[in-house]
């Protein structure tokens, strides 16, 4: 049996000359229980872009547990990122993860993701007045392996010009959960904080839960945000919003995977007075807003498009991360983003979003919209 290639360096046999071929002769020989040669072709074939990688790896990693070596079998185990895998690999990496407990708590260490970000935005609809916007922010989080924790700042700047009416605010997140096999809870407090004292002293708490479904190919959320403000010219607001959302992986290949996420966010309004006195805007007992996403997954980049449409107001999105304070009522909107994994820890994300909206009522209404551009860079420790 030729399995010292996997723990030292590939085995290159001439007639493979490709990852795939790799992989389909190293399956055939897991299939026959030829662990070793299995193993040498399934490291070959680590040479190779997801979803094909993480596949590979776990076949060696499995035939490295049946040769007893459950060290390197944690070892790449952990190195499998899931959601590439098919339904039946799904089932061997639940097994695998019960049979190499005690090694996996060995190497799982701790794990800090750090996202600083800055962006720019311009807004329409307010003729002839011209306005911009900055901001710059920093997300970060810790994972063990049951539980993690976030921390995130974001300070925002708007100018408007000839008028000089300026408007700046800072927002912070902080935020647990806790990770099980097949579930996951969470737990969420923001707030904003402006010179302005009508958003001034903002509180947002959420909860949340996920369940993996059809082995974790399918992913469903729930999440609720209670929202106050303290400053509204409405009087006492509270804002209660559901938020529901599926994610699926829909296809792959031996390099690519598409994934979707569809979601819906129900929001309810309760405040003293119905009617806003400075805009005139009047505040609805209900709110929806559908959301769709596209994640395409190609070798060592991320392409995505979203787009969200229906009726908004006082809105919590990206788990709390994004608060529309603002008396206005958002829509329609597009997303789009490409990312690119550097290293295996860096990556660089360019983004895109664009928000239709509208301010006041009646002859006092304004249709409005805002486009920004934003660039993110994840660093991995």
């Amino acid at each position: 049996m030729f399995y010292l290639g996997w723990m030292f360096s590939p085995v290159q046999a001439e007639e493979i000359t490709n990852a795939e071929t790799q992989f389909a002769v190293g399956y055939h020989a897991f299939q026959n229980r030829d662990y070793g040669n299995g193993a040498d072709s399934f490291f070959s074939a680590l040479n190779s872009s997801e979803p094909l990688q993480s596949r590979a790896r776990l076949y060696l990693a499995a035939c490295q547990y049946y040769l007893k070596m459950n060290d390197l079998a944690a070892y790449h185990f952990n190195l499998v990122t899931r959601d590439h895998l098919k339904m039946q690999e799904e089932l061997i990496a639940s097994n695998l993860e019960v049979k190499l407990k005690n090694e996996l708590k060995k190497i799982r260490v701790p794990v800090w993701i750090v996202m600083p970000y800055y962006g720019m935005g311009t807004f329409s609809g307010f003729e002839p007045n011209r306005a911009s916007s900055t901001f710059i922010g920093l997300d970060a989080e810790y994972f063990e392996t049951i539980y993690h924790f976030k921390l995130a700042f974001e300070s925002l700047n708007v100018t408007a010009k000839p008028t000089s009416v300026d408007y700046s605010q800072t927002q912070w997140l902080v935020g647990f959960g806790l990770n099980f096999k097949n579930t996951s809870y969470r737990g969420r407090m923001a707030g904003v904080s402006s010179a302005n004292l009508t958003y001034d002293g903002i509180k947002v708490y959420g909860l949340g839960a996920s369940l993996g479904i059809f082995e974790n190919k399918n992913r469903l959320s729930l999440d609720y945000y209670n929202s106050k403000y303290p400053g509204s010219s409405l009087g006492s607001l509270t804002v209660n919003q559901f938020t529901l959302s599926s994610s699926q992986s829909l296809f792959s290949g031996s390099d690519w995977t598409l994934a979707a996420q569809a979601g819906i966010n129900w929001i309810m309004p309760s405040s003293t007075l119905s009617v806003d006195p400075n805009s005139v805007f009047t505040i609805k007992k209900n709110y929806l807003r559908y959301t769709g996403d596209l994640n395409f997954y190609k070798g060592s980049m991320l392409y995505s498009l979203g787009y969200g449409f229906g009726s908004e107001i006082f809105g919590v999105r990206n788990d709390a991360a994004i608060i529309y304070s603002a008396m206005e009522e958002h829509q329609s909107g597009i997303t789009a983003a490409i990312q690119h994994h550097f290293t295996p820890h860096f990556s660089g994300r360019l983004g895109y979003a664009r928000e239709n909206y509208i301010i006041g009522s009646g002859a006092y209404l304004v249709n409005a919209s805002v486009n920004s551009f934003s660039l993110l860079g994840n660093f991995l420790f």
